[in-house]
């Protein structure tokens, strides 16, 4: 495909240059692709098909969307790449409610296993950056992505990380196990042996909570995690 067809794709996408064109036409570039969205935590909609077709040379290489894995591996990509690249993906709403929506809804982990604050947006960003080795398979890997994508992510990966959602905030800032902490309060303790060390509970309660003020401060990803948008 040229430069202007891609540009007109673009355009299109976007709402402009749709003069002659009826609006069910372009609706099916933003509706899923059933025969690869099917049993998909995320979709694959048709504009994100389109681009795949258009490149041959890596997208069809690296992401052949035969198994569930090359299919999650080439969302990860239209996460961390492909939005920067098409305009298209600002008009993707159904998209983006999928990929921030919770990975652990209806599972049976306990209320306060960190699995309850993540998003399909941060297990599949850590799909396209295996350099993290976040193992999400374990409660501690989960609890170590989760706190590195509330410090770092949006410092690493810029809008790419998107924000926090409200029912995120909600699991954070609700009472842990522990009594005095909150489930973020708690997260941080058990992923710090130095703070096991320092802040022995449930006597150094107060200690370790006006650390932790003092922590969410200088932290600004997860202080912005916390206050509402």
């Amino acid at each position: 495909m040229t430069a202007a067809s891609l540009e007109l794709l673009n355009a299109h996408m976007a709402g402009a240059g749709r003069a002659g064109q009826g609006d069910s036409h372009w609706q099916r570039y933003l509706a899923p692709v059933a025969t690869l969205s099917h049993d998909m935590p995320v979709p694959i909609l048709g504009f994100m098909l389109r681009i795949w077709h258009m490149r041959e040379r890596d997208l069809q290489v690296y992401f052949p969307l035969q198994s569930l894995q090359e299919k999650l591996d080439f969302i990860a990509w239209c996460i961390l790449h492909g939005q920067r690249e098409y305009r298209a993906f600002d008009t993707a709403e159904l998209f983006w409610n999928a990929v921030d929506s919770p990975v652990g809804a209806g599972l049976a982990q306990d209320a306060d296993d960190p699995l309850h604050a993540l998003s399909w947006r941060i297990v599949l960003l850590t799909r396209g950056r295996r350099d993290l080795g976040f193992d999400s398979g374990t409660r501690q890997g989960r609890a170590a992505l989760l706190l590195w994508y509330l410090e770092h992510g949006s410092a690493e990966l810029g809008p790419q990380a998107g924000t926090v959602r409200d029912w995120q905030r909600d699991f954070l800032r609700a009472p842990s196990a522990i009594p005095g902490l909150n489930r973020l309060q708690a997260l941080v303790h058990a992923a710090r042996p130095d703070l096991g060390a320092a802040f022995p509970l449930p006597q150094a309660l107060p200690a370790y909570l006006a650390w932790c003020e003092q922590f969410i401060g200088r932290a600004a990803g997860i202080g912005a995690a916390l206050d509402p948008q």
